[in-house]
């Protein structure tokens, strides 16, 4: 009697058990733990989930939301549970290198090691929310980070990107990132160098003996991409036409031989015709070319390109955009002038000369003439003023016989 008496006291004193809250229980140190089977494990075994909170009411919500994602089949496994967004990234960049541009895995993987793992590598991938990313973003465009708008939504399209293929592989039950508005894109002004600028720079870089000079010269005067140019073999040349085929692009270096990859859309591809002074800076580049390959002999790698190292292997962007600098330092012009910017010099004084937008956007490949007319308005601005005063001109020089013919009139 004295044990029934004693179990039915321990059983009053045990909190009693919320409706569909599962198994609830105060510790020792205050704090509460529920606990929640929901489901089997493939071994057959019950699968227990755990959670422990200051208050009752904390632990309840918790079972009623673990109860709710386990019903709708969002509950992962433990370790899907537990992991973190540094640790899916990780998995997520080795599993898109199939599926993407070498170029672009590159630059995913930077931005996760630079940007986005500081941030919310540590964070668990379930936890992620979205004001939770907008404040990183605020926080990478804050004057001490120093990243520009573009940059910062390069790193919420790699979020967005990553978390999307959670929710494809039954991960996360929504994107967070789907909710968050990214930084608005910087106004594009391009700065490209005067005629005068090229002139001097072209003609130092002749007089100085530059080995890059051909380079300078038809990245000036094609608006070639630069990865074009730099992943151009001399198969691609056609003296006969005097003209380019664009059909690859540099991607990357692997010990010295190039890797290349397709332009990054179908109008990239195209047949990108060569004036003269383009033409003998080719030949002249390709006769110093071959003086090296003789000087070398089997030392020389071979692969075929136009603009390469002077032992034939390919060139990285980044030893070329230095030796531009070192160019533009030869040449006193202002420091500020990329190596982009003479592609942006060729579009635009193309746009001034007249030359039809439609044929402009092919001739750089750009995606679509709408792209080409957005980034370069000011020039065709510029250029449809010019047209205009032709016009009226040329109105005005008819009307001026007509105006004169009673005047000779009279006086005959």
């Amino acid at each position: 009697m004295a044990s029934a008496a004693k179990s039915e006291n321990d059983e009053s004193k045990r909190p009693k058990r919320g409706n569909g809250e599962g198994s609830i229980q105060q510790l020792p140190s205050g704090k509460w733990r529920g606990r929640l089977m929901v489901g089997y494990k493939s071994d057959g075994r019950p699968d227990w989930r755990t959670f422990t909170g200051e208050t009752r009411k904390a632990v309840q919500v918790w079972i009623a939301k673990t109860r709710e994602r386990a019903d709708t089949g969002q509950l992962g496994d433990r370790e899907q549970e537990r992991q973190t967004y540094g640790e899916y990234l990780d998995r997520w960049l080795e599993a898109i290198k199939a599926n993407v541009r070498t170029s672009t895995q590159k630059r995913y993987s930077i931005l996760v090691r630079v940007h986005v793992k500081p941030a919310l590598g540590q964070v668990k991938l379930r936890d992620l929310r979205p004001d939770g990313l907008r404040a990183v973003y605020a926080k990478l465009l804050d004057q001490k980070s120093g990243l520009s708008p573009t940059t910062v939504r390069l790193v919420h399209t790699l979020i967005r990107k990553s978390l999307a293929d959670a929710v494809n592989d039954g991960i996360l039950a929504s994107n967070p990132a789907a909710r968050v508005r990214p930084p608005r894109r910087a106004d594009f002004e391009a700065k490209p160098p005067t005629a005068e600028e090229v002139a001097k720079i072209l003609t130092t870089a002749d007089e100085t003996d530059d080995r890059l000079t051909g380079l300078w010269t038809v990245l000036a005067l094609t608006g070639a991409r630069l990865g074009e140019l730099l992943g151009l073999s001399w198969d691609d040349v056609s003296w006969d036409r005097n003209a380019l085929e664009i059909r690859r692009a540099l991607e990357d270096v692997d010990e010295g031989a190039p890797v290349l990859d397709a332009p990054k859309t179908n109008r990239a591809r195209r047949l990108l015709t060569l004036g003269k002074d383009a033409v003998a800076a080719l030949r002249a580049h390709r006769a110093r070319q071959n003086a090296e390959r003789l000087r070398l002999g089997e030392a020389y790698s071979d692969y075929g390109l136009v603009f390469p190292t002077s032992v034939g292997t390919a060139l990285y962007e980044r030893n070329v955009i230095r030796a531009f600098k070192a160019a533009l330092r030869r040449a006193k012009v202002r420091d500020d002038i990329r190596i982009h910017d003479l592609r942006h010099y060729h579009i635009t004084e193309a746009a001034h000369a007249g030359v039809s937008v439609k044929a402009l956007s092919t001739r750089v490949g750009h995606a679509s003439v709408a792209f080409t007319l957005d980034r370069y308005a000011h020039a065709f601005e510029s250029a449809d003023r010019d047209v205009a005063d032709a016009v009226e001109l040329a109105v005005r020089r008819a009307k001026q016989p007509a105006a004169q013919a009673p005047e000779a009139a009279s006086q005959g």
